[in-house]
């Protein structure tokens, strides 16, 4: 599993050129959905030297905060809360997720969760070295249910980790579109997914309250 959580790789060379690029003492971790996994494991393994693999070993690839916006995390629990066609989806042997978990080839399911699986949960990594967390969940999600957010935000809550969440009302998985412009173009717009007028039409997860969480979350943890 370790050689799959690729995201520390990039991290160590920006550290090298810190003068050069970024302010390395503020690195944030921002996904959605399977993107928002591998963020969510980045920010749980702070400190882990298990994860430690790649070039550049000698510099930190250590992050200062995760936003997760509707991303999974315990998968053997992937279709909670779905009807038996996603459970049947989400649980067939072999499926993408199940070679996430046990490699190529495997005709094992994600249903049972096993030691691989527990690897795989970023509630198991969550130590004193997790930063903070931002979650956001829509209501409507159809894909991800919401309750892997809460429960890695009550997993996270417990362990004494700064972490807030976040439930946008009627929100899916993502927007489709961004802004208004090209919602206007678009045919096929969902009913009542527009955000109000003052947000220039857009979708839930693109308004500017939605925003307003994840920038306050990063102004308040750069300072």
């Amino acid at each position: 599993m370790k050689r799959r959580f690729h995201l520390r790789i990039c991290f160590r060379p920006i550290q090298r050129e810190k003068a050069r690029w970024i302010d390395t003492d503020h690195v944030f971790v921002w996904g959605q959905s399977a993107g928002d996994y591998l963020a969510a494991m980045t920010g749980v393994t702070n400190g882990d030297k298990t994860y430690d693999v790649g070039d550049h070993l000698d510099q930190s690839s250590q992050v200062q905060g995760v936003v997760d916006e509707f991303g999974p995390a315990n998968l053997s629990e992937l279709a909670a809360d779905y009807d038996q066609a996603a459970e049947d989806f989400n649980y067939a042997a072999g499926n993408a997720a199940a070679q996430w978990v046990y490699g190529p080839g495997t005709s094992k399911s994600i249903k049972q969760y096993t030691s691989q699986m527990a690897a795989a949960d970023p509630a198991t990594h969550i130590s004193s070295s997790t930063p903070p967390f931002l979650l956001l969940h829509g209501t409507a999600d159809p894909l991800v249910s919401p309750s892997q957010t809460l429960n890695l935000f009550t997993a996270l809550e417990d362990k004494g980790v700064d972490a807030k969440r976040v439930v946008l009302t009627g929100a899916g998985h993502g927007d489709t579109t961004v802004t208004a412009a090209i919602s206007e173009s678009s045919s096929s717009t969902p009913s009542g997914s527009a955000g109000s007028s003052a947000d220039g039409g857009a979708k839930p997860w693109s308004t500017k309250k939605t925003m307003s969480y994840i920038t306050g979350f990063l102004a308040d943890h750069t300072k």
